[in-house]
Parts: structure tokens; sequence; C-alpha cells
């Protein structure tokens, strides 16, 4: 009993100083094993600005559970780990000089150590008396190692840094995951489409898995960790093309390539023609009523005829042997029942395989439909992918388009309004002048007035003789293009064009020159009766021009656009280049290709703004009927945008 106490009181003195052990061990390490672990966020947020992988909150998230995992794991192994009291007091004994007298007072009470009663009691007194006057706190100090909690804190403040400071990857990996999103929403989808397609009772279970393998394929694909929404969506319009292959005749690519293979033998004898035109068409009806009919026929036809006929089917047969064997065993037999002479059996034959073409279209007929909706199904997983980015694109072309035409048009009537624009560059003014609206026309008149009646008084060496003609003339043109601009302005969408020739007023495709002419004539005739040179509209021209106004007898030489046609230094040497044979000299003698772009030093004056619209309404055509990649789309827009004048 005196034992128990006593070793009872010692395991409570041991249990103290094992706690207090505890304690500074928690305050070393506890520290440490948080750093640690902000030192595993630190790397993964380091990592996460190297390359794509984690967003700001996903790296707090990671790094608070690296902190709590260490932190939790320090503390379970320094408070929960087990330690015998017997090893615990020999340490005791060492870390407080007390010489094994705990260890072995608990190695007496235990029955460890046989010792007589009275060497006992001296123990255990012995060894009580020393560990009550053990000071614990002063043996086993708390100490804080600084150092190491600085650099805590200062691990806590790079990781705060680098959550906090905008990751550059940041849209990236935003992106990534919304496409890994709606990567998942498509491949279920897409499982449910197969599922529905594999719960289909109507459809054969060739049937099922001719549907179901573009499926699979394109799930295979979106399974890919690394795929990019361009391959995604790549895929998923890969998927829907053969279903819609499948959903024109109900016939896989195999099935048709086939058909076409065997319709080609058949086509090759007058006498199966007919069935391989269909056939090969893959108008498994048609071909029936055909082999129907030719089945009719046979008794007709010579023994070598037959013996054409039947290497014909054989051929057929062969070709149909993969996709269709039944049709093939019969086509086969009819072949061989021709060789024999037995026409009789072979137009059962020949029947039999019509019947077994009719009930492949009408199963085809019933795959057609389970494909068109299959096809559907992942024609809206394809835009569901793509996003409302295409057609926001779209729509922004379109728009673009539109607004092209309509400048297109309008620069289409102005030019008919004005048919010497061109020219009227050159001349002073006159293009301006003549492509106003019927609004501007008489502001455009009196312009064209003043200008060219200045020019014509020059012309003439006296300046204020021209000012003077300059008036009645402006008067007379204002006149003139107001009658004519209110019948014909509205036409053409140009100025009023008219000109004064003996006192009669005649409208003119170009409204503005027409004007300058009027008013020229008004300027430089001084005194001049009207008709003469002076008073036909020339004033408003330079020395050494001739105009080109009705009833001139001198012409002005049409400037053509320049599109290049031969090749030499200049542009303009001979030989003229030829799309497609030889090209020979004066002297017969073949000329030797040459390479263009060394060769040639002119330049094309086509304006590019004449042909834009075309090209872009091709391109725009092109975009909506035909399969083009969402990257290469953007790439078409772009370029387009770019080049819009």
């Amino acid at each position: 009993m005196q034992y128990t106490d006593t070793q009872a009181t010692l395991l409570a003195y041991v249990r103290r100083w094992n706690n207090r052990l505890r304690l500074t061990r928690t305050v070393v390490w506890l520290p440490r094993g948080l750093l640690i672990g902000v030192l595993v966020g630190l790397m993964i947020a380091t990592i996460s600005r190297l390359r794509p992988w984690l967003l700001p909150e996903q790296i707090l998230q990671n790094a608070l559970v690296a902190v709590g995992i260490m932190g939790v794991l320090t503390l379970v192994t320094i408070w929960l780990w087990p330690r015998p009291a017997r090893t615990a007091a020999q340490e005791f004994d060492r870390r407080f000089n007390l010489k094994e007298r705990i260890s072995t007072a608990l190695e007496i009470t235990s029955g460890l150590i046989t010792a007589p009663p009275m060497f006992a009691e001296r123990q255990l007194e012995d060894a009580r008396v020393a560990a009550n006057r053990v000071e614990a706190n002063h043996h086993l100090p708390v100490k804080v190692n600084w150092l190491e909690v600085a650099l805590l804190v200062l691990a806590l403040v790079g990781l705060a840094a680098a959550i906090l400071i905008k990751n550059p990857f940041e849209g990236e990996v935003i992106a990534q995951r919304e496409l890994q999103q709606t990567i998942d929403q498509q491949i279920e989808q897409l499982e449910q489409t197969r599922e529905q397609i594999e719960n289909d009772s109507t459809l054969t279970a060739e049937q099922q898995e001719e549907l179901t393998q573009p499926i699979d394929e394109a799930i295979e694909a979106l399974q890919n960790p690394d795929i990019s929404q361009a391959e995604a969506v790549a895929s998923l319009a890969e998927a829907e093309q053969e279903l819609r292959e499948m959903s024109q005749d109900g016939q896989s690519r195999t099935e048709r390539a086939a058909n076409s293979a065997a319709g080609k033998q058949l086509r090759a004898n007058p006498n199966s023609e007919q069935a391989g035109e269909a056939l090969e068409e893959s108008d498994l009806n048609q071909a029936a009523d055909e082999l129907e009919q030719l089945a009719n026929e046979l008794d007709n036809l010579s023994e070598q005829e037959r013996q054409d006929l039947a290497d014909q089917l054989e051929a057929a047969a062969d070709a149909l042997q993969e996709t269709n064997p039944e049709l093939a065993d019969q086509l086969r037999e009819a072949a061989e029942a021709l060789r024999e002479g037995d026409t009789q059996r072979a137009a059962e034959a020949l029947q039999d395989a019509a019947n077994t073409m009719n009930q492949q279209a009408q199963a085809n007929q019933q795959q057609s439909q389970a494909a068109n909706q299959a096809a559907d199904q992942v024609n809206q997983s394809r835009q569901d992918m793509s996003g409302t980015q295409d057609q926001q694109a779209g729509n922004q072309q379109q728009g673009n388009q539109q607004q092209g035409d309509q400048g297109q048009q309008s620069g289409d009537q102005q030019q008919s309004g004005n048919q010497e624009g061109d020219q009227g560059q050159q001349s002073g003014g006159e293009q301006q002048s003549g492509s106003q609206g019927d609004q501007q026309g008489s502001e455009g008149q009196q312009a064209g007035d003043q200008s060219d009646g200045q020019q014509s008084g020059n012309q003439q060496g006296d300046q204020q003789s021209g000012e003077q003609g300059s008036q009645p003339g402006g008067q007379q043109g204002d006149q003139a293009g107001d009658q004519a601009g209110n019948q014909a302005g509205d036409q053409s969408g140009e100025g009023p064009a008219s000109e004064s020739q003996g006192g009669e007023q005649q409208g003119q495709p170009s409204g503005g020159e027409s004007a300058d002419q009027a008013g020229g004539s008004g300027a430089g005739d001084q005194g001049s009766p009207a008709g003469s040179d002076t008073a036909t509209g020339e004033a408003g021209q330079q020395p050494g021009e001739v105009s080109n106004a009705p009833g001139d007898d001198d012409m002005r030489e049409y400037d053509p656009i320049y599109v290049p046609q031969r090749i030499g230094e200049d542009g303009t040497a001979d030989p003229e280049v030829s799309l497609g044979g030889e090209v020979s000299n004066d002297d017969g003698e073949t000329i030797n290709q040459t390479d263009f772009n060394e060769t040639f030093s002119g330049e094309s004056q086509v304006p590019y703004n004449r042909v834009f619209q075309q090209y872009q309404r091709e391109a725009q055509r092109a975009l909506d009927s035909d399969y083009i990649p969402i990257g290469v789309r953007d790439i078409i827009r772009a370029y387009f945008s770019s080049l819009e004048p």
C-alpha cells in the first residue's frame, strides 16, 4: 500500500514534467511545421506564376490546407505520441541530474527490482524528496526561436504577395477551367445521346454500332486533358459531319463506298448498267427495281451476255462482302446460276437480292432519322462549345457587309451619274462638283462656275474680263443646273447636269462638269456669240486638254486602268502572257518560262476598294456554308476587317 502511494506520486511528477517538455517542444516545432506548410503554399503559388495552373483562391485554399496539415501533424506528434513512464523517468533523471532515482524507484514499485523492505522504503522516500525539489520550469524553459519565427512571417508575406498580386496566367486559367466545365457538360450530353441510340429498339445492333462510333470518337477526343477549344469544336464537327452523312441515306462511309464500288462493277455491263448507277448513288430502292427488271430479262440474254453478267455480279458481290454479306451471297448465287445456265434460279437469286435491298433501304431510313436526331444533338453541343463569339462576330461581319453593299451601290450610282469623275480629278476640281447630291446642286454649280470662269479668264489673259464673264455664266449655270437637276438628279443621285450651247439646255451624265462648262461659257465669252468654241464649255479646262462633251470632234483619249498582261522590264514589252499553252515570239520560237517576280517591275493600279466588297462577300459565304475551324474563322474576319477602306 505504501509502495502504491509512492508510485502514484512519482508518476504524477513524471506526467507533469512530460507536459512541460511537450510544451517546450511545441514552442520550438510548431513554427517549423507551420513554416513548412507556408513554403508548400509558396511553392504552389510560384509554379502557378510560371505556368497556368491554379487561381489565387485555389492557391490560398491549398496553402491553408498545407499549413493546417503541418500544424496538426506537429501537435499530434508532440502531444499524442505515446511515451512510457519508465522511458520518460530515465530521460528526466538525466535532464534533472537525479542519478536514476526516479527510474529506480518506479522499477522497485513495479517489481522489476527486488530489494529488502528497509532499502526499498529508503529508496522510494529519497526519490520522492528529490522529485519534490526539482524545478521543472528552470530545467525546461520555454524558448522561442525568433529567427525561425521571422522566417515564418517572411514566408507568410511572400505567400500573401503571390496571392494578391495579379497573376498573368489568371485569365488563361479561368478560360481553361471554363473550357473544361463546358467539355464535361458536352461529354455528358454525348453520353446521353449514345444511350438513346443504344436504347432505340428500331435499330439493329450493327446500326447502333455505326451511329455510336462517331460519338465515341468525339467523347474520346474530348477526354484528352490537353485538348484546346478549337480541337474540341473540330472533333464535334467531325462527328456531326459523319452523322449528317448517315442521315442523308442512312449509310455509313464504309457502306457508301462499298455500294459505290459494287455499282461501278455492275455499271460496266450494259444489261446491269441501270442497277449499277442506282447502287453507285446508294439508291437502294431504285437498284432493287432495276434488279427485278433484270431478273425478268435473263431469258432474253445470249450465252455470252449471261457469262459477262455473271462476272460483273461476282465482282459486285466481292465489293459488298464486308458491309452486306447477305446481299453479296445472293448476287454470288445469281452469278453461279448464270454460269450454269439456270436462268430461273438466277432470277430468283436476283429477286432475293432486290428484296434484301428494299429491306436495307427501309432500315436505312430508320437509321437516317436516328442519325439526323443525333447530329442535331451533336450540333447543339458544338454550338455550346463554340459559345456566342462566332455569332457576334458573324453579325458584325454581316453588318459590315451590308454597309459595304450600300456604299458600293451608292458608289455605282455616283459613277453612273459622273462617268468622267476620274478624268475630272485631273481637270481642276470637277469631280467634287459632280459628286454632289440634289440638295447641293446649286451650290456646286456656283462653285464650278466661279472656278471655271476664272480659269477661262486667265486663258484669255484678262482676269477682270474672266470675272465679269463668270457672273452671267454662273447665273446661266445655276438656272440650267436647277432645271436639269430636278429631272435627272433623283435618278442618278448626283448634282444637276446641264450644258448651255446656243441657248439650248441639255442634261449630261456628269452634272458637275456640265455646270462647269456652262459657267465657263459665260466667263470666257466676251461678246462672242453663243455656240462659238468659247461658249461650248471648254473654259474650265487647262491648256492642251480636250473636252469629252457631246458634239466635240476631238475626244480625249481614255486612260484605262492598268492591269499588267505583259512581262518585261518596263511592263510593256512583248510577248503577251498567256494562261495556257505555249507562248511564241514573232519568229514562231517558243519562249521559255521566266520568273515573273524578278523580271516585272510595274505595279497594279486597280484600287482594292473596288473589289474588296466582292472578296468580302465570297469569304462570308464560305464562312456561312463551309466548315471552317473556329481559329481560322477569327483569322479570316480579322484579315478582312484590317482591309476595310
